[in-house]
């Protein structure tokens, strides 16, 4: 239904529906605005005009990804970490709408001034999968962005052995041990 009042020297229109937001413009002439309410009901009618959809915070996203999706996963706590932790970014304020790969090289960039490559690797795998839920599952029309930057190579790989004498050292604590006589 429409409603017209006049603001000052200009007419405006409204244009309101139920389960929609309504439609509001400003007009020199009532006339104007009475042609404009026909024509957007009409639009509203014939399902050609689509009310905007609001599109949600990164942060917003994530946690719904959290709480929906990362509990079926067998590494949720890291994830959840991690998750927890990009939305409190600046990153996870912006709109998904309004996130380019310029934003996210500039957030890569800024992230590895702070902590290490796979960390960061780790963050972008994650926002790339966020992006595909996005896409794939809740029916929001964004791309996976992530896929067109550069992901930072892996860190070296930390070296895992035995230090000098340590070897010894866990033999002669086992043969200490009251449950040393099961290891025979």
């Amino acid at each position: 239904m429409a409603t017209f009042r006049k603001r000052g020297d200009k007419w405006q229109a409204r244009v309101q529906r139920s389960g929609q937001s309504s439609l509001a413009k400003s007009f020199n002439t009532k006339a104007e605005a009475i042609k404009w309410a026909r024509h957007t009901e009409s639009q509203l009618d014939l399902g050609a005009l689509a009310p905007k959809v609001a599109i949600p915070r990164l942060d917003r996203i994530v946690e719904r990804y959290l709480t929906e999706v990362t509990p079926t996963k067998k590494g949720a706590a890291q994830e959840l970490n991690r998750g927890r932790q990009i939305a409190r970014t600046p990153l996870g304020s912006m709109q998904l709408d309004k996130i380019t790969s310029e934003v996210l090289s500039k957030y890569r960039d800024g992230r590895l001034s702070e902590v290490s490559n796979n960390t960061v690797r780790l963050e972008l795998a994650l926002i790339s999968v966020v992006f595909e839920q996005c896409a794939k599952e809740w029916g929001y029309k964004v791309n996976n962005l992530v896929k067109q930057i550069r992901i930072p190579k892996p860190g070296k790989p930390r070296q895992r052995g035995l230090r000098p004498g340590a070897e010894e050292a866990l033999l002669a604590a086992c043969a200490a041990s009251s449950s040393a006589t099961y290891l025979h």
